[in-house]
């Protein structure tokens, strides 16, 4: 905690995940939002070591440094779980998911959740939050602040989160 608020991705660090896009996301947002915002991607890197460098590569053109920007890689249990109390909000841009658990994790920890709406997204969320049916990055930004802002938001997509998570359990 220190004064970032932080947006948080879990998954392997895959093409399909669109990363990239996430990156781009956290640019414009550090270019055209008063919000100082920092990226955690909680996951393993070293599946596809390239496509991880060229995500690093990506950052460093786009003037993103650590501050911005955390890769985790594989951590233990208790840091996985640090990351998403220290999340204030989880997103995803995936363009290819099935029934991706790290949205029913977000709603167990009560954490507001954006997702792209591919694949099994919206059956998974069940309306426990925002989806997102494209991806232009100054509508997606727009949408991100507008959660980080309105605490009425936040706490709705609580408690829906919450509710859906009871579904499953």
């Amino acid at each position: 905690r220190d004064g970032r608020r932080n947006l948080l991705f879990v998954g392997r660090v895959t093409p399909n995940k669109k990363i990239e896009d996430l990156i781009k996301l956290l640019a414009f947002c550090k270019r055209h939002l008063s919000l100082p915002l920092r990226l955690i991607i909680a996951g393993n890197t070293a599946t596809l070591p390239r496509y991880y460098f060229s995500l690093l590569d990506l950052a460093s053109r786009l003037e993103l440094d650590a501050r911005d920007l955390v890769f985790t890689g594989h951590i233990p249990r208790e840091e996985f779980l640090a990351a998403y109390g220290a999340a204030d909000l989880f997103i995803s841009l995936s363009e290819h998911e099935g029934f991706c658990l790290p949205l029913v994790e977000s709603c167990r920890f009560g954490l507001p959740v954006m997702a792209y709406a591919a694949g099994a997204v919206p059956e998974t969320l069940g309306g426990a939050g925002l989806l997102l049916r494209d991806k232009e990055v100054a509508a997606t930004a727009a949408l991100v602040e507008r959660v980080l802002n309105d605490a009425e938001l936040q706490e709705s997509l609580r408690r829906a989160g919450l509710r859906r998570y009871e579904e499953y359990r």
